[in-house]
């Protein structure tokens, strides 16, 4: 069959459309292609920018909590968090340290709070006996860290008559005193230590515990609770596993 010249320039005018639609719609494809990931790369770095180099997230306020005996001004100063600084880019770390080196928090956990504040939980010392210094006496907590100095000890808590410079009898005395349950604790009146492993306590009614080391102090514990029970005036816990009273 023989096509005529005009059924020639419709079919050329035909093919030439459908070729530049097809060129119109690679041309797009490619252009996609290259936007998408362009406009990708555009709002990371916009969001880059925003969190870690702009003014729009910075550091506002300073949140502080459990700082009771320190107080929230002394934390606040110490951490010296940088108010203005993007927020992502705050060193917790450092902020940690420096508040753990106050010597009444026992522990202490900083965290960002989105979009403006950081965040410091701080867990402060708690006493469980004090250490007579002259004239005053020294704060001791369950890791034998001797934390503040008082004119007046508080009444509830155990004494003792000790080197503050010896830091493992402070230990060993500390295990024993965070051991006792606070209905016997309030019974102390001092704890003696000759040595380590010679530990007494000599309770408000005059009646004595020999200890021995801290070692089994949680049994010990719960043996002398038992054996207070009993008549006596001297109980020995020293080996829980074969107590006497006399």
């Amino acid at each position: 069959m023989t096509i005529s010249p005009p059924d020639l320039r419709i079919r050329r005018d035909a093919d030439e459309i459908a070729l530049a639609d097809w060129r119109r719609r690679r041309r797009r494809r490619l252009l996609l292609k290259i936007t998408i990931p362009l406009l990708a790369l555009v709002l990371i770095a916009a969001g880059v920018w925003a969190v870690g180099f702009s003014t729009l997230l910075a550091v506002q306020s300073v949140s502080v909590s459990g700082a009771k005996l320190v107080g929230q001004d002394a934390v606040r100063q110490t951490a010296a968090v940088p108010v203005g600084a993007p927020l992502a880019r705050v060193d917790l770390s450092a902020i940690h340290d420096r508040v753990a080196g106050i010597r009444q928090i026992e522990s202490v956990s900083v965290e960002r709070q989105w979009p403006h504040t950081v965040d410091i939980k701080v867990v402060e010392r708690t006493p469980v006996y004090v250490a007579r210094e002259g004239g005053s006496y020294l704060l001791v907590d369950r890791y034998g860290v001797g934390y503040q100095t008082v004119d007046n000890a508080p009444a509830k808590l155990p004494q003792v008559e000790v080197d503050p410079g010896n830091r493992q009898l402070l230990k060993s005395l500390a295990v024993v005193a965070a051991a006792l349950p606070d209905d016997l604790a309030r019974k102390v009146d001092r704890i003696e230590a000759p040595t380590r492993d010679s530990i007494q306590l000599k309770l408000r009614n005059g009646d004595t515990v020999f200890w021995g080391s801290e070692e089994q102090s949680d049994l010990k514990a719960q043996v002398i609770v038992a054996l207070l029970k009993q008549p006596g005036s001297h109980y020995d816990v020293s080996a829980p596993g074969n107590p006497a009273v006399r």
